[in-house]
């Protein structure tokens, strides 16, 4: 893979990365939590997973302050030690973003699903990514004895894993995360498909949810610069993995959150339908014929008639939609 700068110091481009990604995931999980807090009252478990990524931001923006993403013959001693210390703990924080934040799609999924062989491949992709990313963690954390050693060059004693089997086995986590993305992504088309919900919402679902296919893209991608692992300049070299580590956690939160403001997008439409309604009733009556009373359209799957709401075929939220087809 070409180079991503001919330029002796990349950090100015992984904090741009870090800057937008990070804004852009504030922007949605803020929308996600006013969701969950004001119209669904129902926050959760899986909504505080999705913070975890401003800790990798944090992280990483720490390493970029001692030299992540800079040739090491600029860097002094200390501060090298100080970001190869930042980047072990990325790597441990990017593993822990991505487990939590496929958890929690796949527990919405699992909450919204209706018929029991969904329940089951949603629960068994869930084991799979939690084992995967516990093994992920403890392999990433402790590749090296004693686990100083990783940013600690000066230990005489010390020892690490060797890089051609920490890349087989980052493209083998590499992987199993691609399928599971996948299996994420595609599975709400099956899990939709079962809903009581009009076309609309389905397909404002799906297309929120596809937002995790751009993530599979991005893991693909940090893939082909695992190979970097082998460089001679560390932190210099795996500036793509750093990149693009953050670009596809960054997609996976926004795919997770965009799925459960539904709610919100629906109020949102359906007020501008009505607005418009108003708009239209007060205009002026075509001439020769008496204006006629309109009553407002349906909201939120409620059924007019005279003016009177009879009840409701639609659903508000996801957990709304759980709880009707149980």
């Amino acid at each position: 893979m070409a180079p991503l700068l001919p330029r002796a110091d990349r950090s100015v481009m992984v904090a741009s990365v870090d800057g937008v990604t990070l804004l852009l995931v504030w922007i949605v999980v803020a929308l996600r939590c006013y969701t969950r807090v004001r119209i669904v009252k129902a926050f959760g478990l899986d909504d505080y997973f999705m913070v975890s990524f401003t800790i990798f931001i944090a992280l990483g923006s720490a390493g970029l302050r001692f030299g992540v993403g800079q040739q090491s013959h600029t860097l002094d001693f200390g501060d090298m030690e100080l970001a190869l210390g930042f980047w072990w703990g990325c790597y441990l924080s990017y593993g822990t973003t991505m487990t939590f934040a496929k958890l929690s799609i796949a527990w919405f999924l699992a909450r919204v699903a209706v018929c029991p062989a969904q329940k089951r491949v949603l629960y068994a992709v869930m084991a799979v990514v939690a084992a995967t990313g516990v093994a992920f963690f403890f392999v990433a954390a402790l590749q090296c004895r004693p686990v100083s050693f990783f940013w600690d060059k000066s230990i005489e004693s010390g020892q690490c894993m060797n890089n051609d089997v920490a890349i087989t086995l980052g493209f083998l986590f590499g992987n199993l995360s691609i399928v599971t993305d996948l299996i994420l992504t595609l599975g709400p088309m099956w899990v939709f498909s079962r809903l009581n919900m009009n076309t609309r919402t389905k397909g404002i679902m799906m297309v929120f949810m596809a937002t995790g296919l751009v993530a599979t893209f991005a893991a693909g991608l940090r893939l082909a610069h695992l190979k970097s692992l082998n460089g001679t300049d560390f932190l210099y070299d795996t500036t793509g993995i750093a990149v693009w580590s953050t670009v596809e956690q960054a997609l996976a939160i926004m795919a997770g959150s965009l799925a459960t403001v539904q709610p919100l997008v629906s109020r949102l439409l359906g007020a501008a339908s009505r607005n418009a309604a108003l708009v239209d009733m007060s205009g002026p009556a075509s001439s020769g014929s008496p204006a006629r009373r309109r009553d407002p359209p349906p909201s939120n799957g409620e059924i007019f008639m005279g003016g009177e709401a009879l009840g409701t075929d639609g659903m508000d939220s996801e957990l709304e939609l759980a709880e009707y087809h149980r």
